[in-house]
């Protein structure tokens, strides 16, 4: 990442090098102030180079609390009647994790409240 686009900071961790194998990967860092992200491959893949499906950046926000109620969900998953529309919107949550990490969190913790009780 980069404020200016001449000075870059690696956030990949260890040795600077992502290996996934086709898995969702899952980078956290800590909060940096930066106006330019960028995706740079070092060794292909495969003969046609690299790919990847989705390339996202999501600024702290309510990160963690969204993180916390996915969690919720997947133990009160286990606790609903599998043929119940609270299960099925359960799966439909957590189906979206964690694509829908910038969405408003409340109505998560509406649907684990009427789950509560």
């Amino acid at each position: 990442m980069s404020s200016d686009k001449t000075n870059w900071v690696n956030i990949s961790g260890e040795g600077g090098v992502i290996e996934s194998k086709g898995t969702l990967d899952i980078l956290e860092f800590d909060t940096q102030e930066a106006r330019y992200v960028k995706f740079q491959g070092v060794k292909r893949a495969t003969v046609f180079g690299n790919s990847f499906f989705e390339f996202e950046v999501y600024s702290p926000g309510h990160i963690p609390e969204y993180k916390e109620l996915i969690s919720k969900m997947e133990f009160l998953l286990s606790k609903v009647n599998e043929n119940s529309k609270l299960h099925q919107l359960l799966l439909q949550v957590l189906n979206r994790y964690p694509y829908d990490a910038n969405r408003p969190i409340d109505p998560m913790k509406t649907l684990i409240k009427q789950i509560e009780e």
